[in-house]
């Protein structure tokens, strides 16, 4: 058997048949998004310790400081723990995030506005960018998360299932 000059060389690296999707850019956004939210979290938290670091002789220590403490600390340690689940393609990961983006709706809904408007013209911009624009893009942001192909490629555990699943026509 002669040599084929045209082949390519042998090599010691492999080529893995698994091919990992990349993060789509919808996951990077809530990523950056909860991290926000969690440096928010922590300099409340700070904040709070520090005042009663300040005020410690007048301050009663009893069961509703040490619940607020903890709650504080697992909201923080609840969003990092999300975090890592979203970076580590969790399913759980997606799931909690798409909860976290509902959470983050119905608070933008529900939460009261205590703007101070100049005029009403104003007052009607912030009521449709708060309850109509923003909702909107949450709804967009939940989808691209939690629904288009990228992000179930993503979330795959195993990249060889995705490719093995054949693909299927939604029946019209």
């Amino acid at each position: 058997m002669t040599h084929n000059p045209y082949s390519p060389p042998k090599s010691a690296v492999t080529i893995s048949s698994e091919a990992v999707s990349p993060r789509p850019i919808s996951v990077w956004l809530l990523v950056l998004l909860l991290l926000a939210v969690d440096i928010i979290c922590a300099t409340g938290m700070t904040r709070f310790l520090l005042f009663i670091a300040s005020r410690f002789s007048e301050v009663a220590i009893g069961i509703g400081l040490l619940v607020a403490i903890g709650w504080r600390i697992a909201v923080i340690a609840a969003l990092l723990v999300l975090i890592a689940g979203i970076m580590a393609r969790r399913q759980w990961g997606r799931w909690l995030g798409l909860l976290a983006i509902s959470g983050l709706v119905v608070y933008c809904v529900l939460a009261p506005d205590t703007t101070v408007y100049a005029n009403s013209a104003e007052r009607a911009g912030g009521f449709a960018g708060r309850l109509v624009f923003l909702p909107l893009l949450l709804g967009w942001l939940a989808y691209a998360f939690g629904f288009s192909g990228k992000s179930k490629r993503y979330f795959v555990r195993r990249p060889n299932e995705a490719l093995s699943q054949p693909h299927t026509a939604d029946p019209v």
